[in-house]
């Protein structure tokens, strides 16, 4: 499912208006991620963009 679909978009509207908070940031389906199993990534796809929202949120990196 992509970030741009109608469900996406419907899902992420719904949960937002339950008061559920979300991450800004999405990671995408990535095929290349499944290949990268067991070997340490190279690209990050979005997930340091997570960590951000959460060391933001919660505190200093090194206390997580």
């Amino acid at each position: 499912m992509g970030f741009n679909s109608k469900l996406y978009i419907e899902a992420r509207e719904t949960i937002e208006n339950w008061g559920v908070e979300t991450f800004r940031s999405c990671i995408p389906e990535k095929v290349d991620i499944a290949r990268e199993y067991g070997r340490v990534l190279q690209k990050l796809y979005g997930y340091d963009d997570v960590l951000s929202e959460i060391v933001n949120a919660f505190g200093d990196e090194d206390e997580l």
